[in-house]
């Protein structure tokens, strides 16, 4: 009903002048109180879009993304007010490959980057074969520290790691931003490969890191699978197009298979945060560095310039850190020459998925075949595996017995009947048939078949894997076994060596 229908209503039904009087005082009351609500509602909307009209927009850089490499003081805490409700609308949906939301952060002291590439990083990026590339080592003073957080992308506080622009400065290859860009190479190489783009293979732009790759399909069967691409190619010419030119100009020259479990695959710099999400620290010694000689066989069957870690898209279920292969390969081609390395190793696979006929094993044999197209010689496969195998007696009993005919299966699928292997005796693993197992693999009696052990190695809290130093220590004792048992008999007949 109308106010001023109302306020007749009461003037009108009263019989004497004082109860008149009064309902009029009520009624004039009641009107005001309802005035001033209407008017005070309107002065707050309006405050609220005069507010939302004079937000502050993000510090733009030379990429327009702002804000993405603060590194923190109480100098922002204005800011972070302002944007209190747009950064939790945003942190409902983060993107899969970052990690989620650290509202628990306790941010103290806000220190605001810019500038231009020296401030971005660009230490250690060199070209090869006409593409930037960063040499994949963290000094220990750059490592990450968990007082130490970063702005990213999507306003949101995550743990800070080199390299602090990695989603800032797009356009150009920041210092320890290797890894994200061998995926984003690999992914345009597979695509022009197809026929479905044109667009060269030296572009790198910025990428988009938020769209997980569709090339790689893994599962507790079928690790390192490429997937099927509908798109059928367009017939490029051979010899001539450019992937294949590059991966013929990186052709190694002696080829390495590198298989087991997860202490080959690397859980180097591998930990847990507080909610309990794996991430790798990107903390990579001087020994593990990438190397001009030093390739690997990627999960497309490309070759590529080799970098930690190695089995990043092979063992793709899980976080890989450092592991032996960069620090093998980095002793050995000093007496070989150009290196390739095949990772085939995945984490938490017992000795019977590696038998012929399952996947794992044809996986690997076919790696292994595929990396001497265009040239090169397979020299040697290293072997770690065994931890999965400690877990019941007849696992344990079973495993020489298995190793054996292993072995036997490798050579002859390869016509290599002998090709040197170098295993590495577990030193972790269930205590109860731990020593069986090692038993085995200390007492292997085959032909060029070689056994260092990793006992007294250092591991990690979980008493499981080995730490960044100990995965640098196995792959020197990896590298002194194969020069001493292998290198130095051919060092007689090839004296150029």
């Amino acid at each position: 009903m109308d106010r001023r229908k109302s306020l007749q209503m009461l003037m009108y039904d009263s019989d004497s002048d004082d109860i008149w009087h009064e309902n009029v005082r009520k009624a004039m009351i009641a009107h005001v109180t309802l005035l001033k609500a209407y008017h005070v509602t309107n002065r707050r909307s309006a405050r609220k879009r005069r507010r939302r009209s004079r937000r502050p927009l993000a510090a733009v850089g030379p990429t327009g993304t702002g804000y993405d490499s603060c590194v923190i003081t109480d100098a922002g805490t204005s800011f972070k007010a302002k944007n209190k409700n747009r950064k939790k609308k945003k942190s409902l949906s983060p993107q899969p490959n970052n990690p989620p939301a650290t509202e628990s952060l306790d941010t103290k002291q806000i220190f605001i980057l810019s500038g231009q590439s020296n401030k971005a990083g660009r230490c250690s990026v060199f070209r090869d074969h006409h593409l930037q590339q960063w040499d994949g080592v963290v000094p220990p003073e750059c490592g990450p520290h968990p007082s130490i957080h970063r702005l990213d992308a999507q306003h949101r506080w995550e743990p800070a790691g080199e390299p602090l622009h990695v989603n800032n400065d797009e356009k150009k290859v920041c210092a320890a931003r290797e890894e994200e860009l061998a995926n984003n190479r690999r992914r345009k190489r597979r695509r022009l490969a197809l026929g479905v783009i044109t667009r060269p293979i030296g572009h790198t732009g910025p990428t988009n890191t938020g769209s997980p790759s569709p090339s790689l399909i893994s599962d507790d069967r079928t690790p390192f699978k490429p997937s099927k691409i509908k798109n059928k190619p367009r017939s490029p010419q051979p010899n001539t197009h450019p992937a294949k030119m590059e991966s013929q100009s990186l052709q190694p020259k002696q080829i390495f298979i590198l298989s087991g479990q997860s202490n080959m695959a690397g859980r180097g710099g591998v930990f847990r945060d507080h909610h309990h999400h794996q991430h790798w620290d990107r903390v990579v010694p001087s020994e593990c560095g990438p190397h001009p000689s030093i390739h690997r066989l990627s999960a497309h069957l490309r070759w590529e310039p080799a970098c930690e870690p190695l089995h990043a898209d092979i063992d793709a279920k899980k976080v890989c850190g450092v592991g032996p292969g960069m620090a093998f390969a980095n002793l050995v081609r000093e007496r070989v020459g150009v290196v390739g390395l095949v990772p085939c190793a995945v984490g938490g696979t017992a000795i019977k998925e590696w038998g012929r006929g399952e996947h794992l094993y044809e996986s690997m044999v076919k790696r292994a075949r595929e990396s001497v197209i265009g040239g090169g010689e397979i020299k040697g496969l290293l072997w770690y595996q065994g931890e999965s195998d400690t877990s019941t007696q007849h696992d344990a009993d079973a495993y020489h017995g298995n190793m054996v005919k292993l072995i036997e299966n490798v050579r002859e699928d390869l016509g290599l009947p002998s090709l040197p292997i170098i295993q590495v005796a577990i030193g972790s693993g269930d205590a109860k048939h731990l020593e069986k197992v090692r038993e085995a693999q200390l007492g292997m009696k085959v032909p060029n078949v070689v056994c260092v052990d990793a006992k007294g190695l250092e591991l990690k809290d979980d008493h499981l894997h080995l730490t960044t130093k100990a995965q640098v220590q196995l792959g020197h004792m990896l590298a002194d076994a194969y020069i001493k048992h292998f290198v130095s008999s051919e060092a007689h007949a090839h004296p150029d060596l």
